[in-house]
């Protein structure tokens, strides 16, 4: 099984704009597999309307939240409206670093700046 704290989960993992969590194209079997069970072991594929979701669990509409204002302030950035400081603090009040990444994907010093901010990533990785 993959885990975060030892393996590279961002790599295996996409992020959809309606906070869906999938494995990443391209994987081989066995990485599938080992992600998968990641995913069914913290419930990363708990939403409503599938099994396992419960009115309970926040992850998923909290992370649709991240991702919604993910993609409102990468619009200002790219219009020059805010700037990496003001998409840090968003990100690392809102959590779900991975979504910020992914949202920020062709914006390379955000996402410099988001590996940075957030103690625990793995700097080598990226």
């Amino acid at each position: 099984m993959l885990l975060p704290d030892r393996d590279d989960t961002y790599s295996a993992l996409r992020y959809e704009e309606a906070g869906f969590v999938l494995l990443a194209p391209g994987l081989d079997d066995a990485l599938s597999a080992s992600t998968q069970r990641l995913i069914d072991l913290v419930g990363l594929n708990r939403i409503k309307g599938r099994d396992g979701y419960s009115g309970n669990d926040d992850l998923w509409p909290r992370r649709k939240k991240a991702w919604q204002t993910a993609q409102r302030f990468l619009a200002k950035y790219l219009q020059g409206r805010c700037d990496i400081e003001t998409v840090i603090e968003l990100a690392t009040a809102a959590g779900f670093w991975s979504v910020w990444m992914q949202v920020f994907s062709e914006q390379n010093a955000v996402q410099d700046a988001l590996v940075a901010a957030f103690p625990g990533t793995r700097k080598t990785l990226f």
